[in-house]
Formats: C-alpha cells, sequence, structure tokens
C-alpha cells in the first residue's frame, strides 16, 4: 500500500471535558505542508494526564491513497507536555 509522511505541527489543543477510562479527551488541529500547500486537519486525541502536548509539538502525518490521515507525535524532536498534571486528571466519582 502506498502512503506518504509529513512533518506536521499542533496547531491546537481543545479539551473536551471528557474522559474515557480515566484517559482525558482533546480534539486537536495540526498542521502540515503538501506541495507548498499548507493543510489543516482535526482529530480526536485521548492521552493520560501528565502527556498532554502543547501547541507547537512537532507531530508526525501519515496519510494513504484512500484518504485516510494518521497523526502522532514525534517523540524524536523533544515533545513539550503540559506541566500541570492534575489539569486532566479525572474527577473521582
Amino acid at each position: 500500500m502506498q502512503s506518504s509522511s509529513f512533518a506536521g505541527t499542533l496547531t491546537a489543543v481543545n479539551f473536551t471535558n471528557r474522559w474515557l477510562f480515566h484517559f482525558p479527551m482533546f480534539r486537536v488541529e495540526v498542521s502540515y505542508i503538501v506541495n507548498d500547500t499548507p493543510i489543516v486537519v482535526s482529530a480526536h486525541m485521548r492521552t493520560s494526564a501528565d502527556r498532554v502536548p502543547v501547541v507547537g509539538s512537532r507531530i508526525l502525518v501519515l496519510t494513504d491513497f484512500r484518504g485516510t490521515t494518521h497523526v502522532e507525535l514525534d517523540l524524536s524532536n523533544g515533545v513539550v507536555f503540559e506541566p500541570d498534571v492534575t489539569k486532566y486528571a479525572a474527577p473521582d466519582y
């Protein structure tokens, strides 16, 4: 199967005030460039409260011939995480 990868940047991280199994849920936006054209994609992100990336973090964007897009943190480029680990902690019910 043919696919492509691009270097992207996390441009928005919006907390949804929801948790899945105590993991906070976010709506994120990632920007990247293909053939000199800027593209912005939106995605849902689930992570742990101590691994919420900040805006500006580097993202790998993977696409395939069907138009499927997958985004993931580029850990090789020193991702910075939200320092307040309690900010997105799931409430105790």
